[in-house]
């Protein structure tokens, strides 16, 4: 079981970033650990750095009832190129992590990782791209990072709020950066 944790609604608000969904996180433990079930929480940066989040998810890291994971956000997570009042950056909040430079996607998934270390105890070794966004850039990093699990692609999503209308697209085809109409990603295949 994986949980999107996240702020509760940064894309949409970005001048109000909030987590207090993250309170609501010890309800649904308490039903996992009814049921045996280790769920993984996948952080996103407001969830890994916020007291108000910490304060929840820290105790429960601590006594080995749920694993934290990375969920990198790259409108969450510093550097900010354009920063916002409230810990957005303003240049990337509807990006996808494949659409950065390498050297910033290098800077904003060790920032993340390196909170979740810092202030959970532990390094994350699972992963999902914020918005599905995984390229092989993203792979090779999680590899020489230590991770063992990616989560980015679910079956049977559909993305088409997010780009192209992927059931539309061929097993394994290459997607072209036109008909994202963003920065060409050499990286992304899916499949149906």
């Amino acid at each position: 079981v994986t949980v999107d944790t996240e702020a509760d609604d940064a894309w949409d608000r970005p001048d109000d970033v909030k987590v207090s969904n993250v309170l609501q996180l010890e309800r649904f433990q308490d039903l996992c650990d009814k049921y045996d079930v280790v769920p993984t929480y996948l952080l996103a940066y407001e969830c890994a750095t916020r007291d108000e989040a910490l304060k929840v998810l820290k105790p429960l890291s601590e006594n080995r009832r749920c694993e934290i994971g990375h969920h990198l956000h790259v409108w969450t997570t510093p550097p900010f190129q354009r920063a916002g009042p409230t810990g957005v950056d303003l240049d990337w909040i509807h990006a996808f992590q494949f659409q950065l430079l390498d050297s910033l996607f290098t800077e904003k998934a060790e920032c993340l990782r390196q909170a979740i270390e810092k202030n959970l105890g532990r390094s994350p070794t699972s992963h999902r791209a914020g918005r599905w966004g995984i390229d092989q850039r993203t792979v090779d990093w999680l590899a020489s990072a230590g991770f063992v699990a990616e989560t980015s692609m679910p079956k049977g999503i559909r993305l088409r709020k997010l780009g192209p209308d992927v059931k539309a697209i061929i097993a394994a085809r290459r997607i072209e950066s036109t008909e994202y109409g963003l920065r060409k990603n050499p990286y992304i295949w899916l499949s149906q």
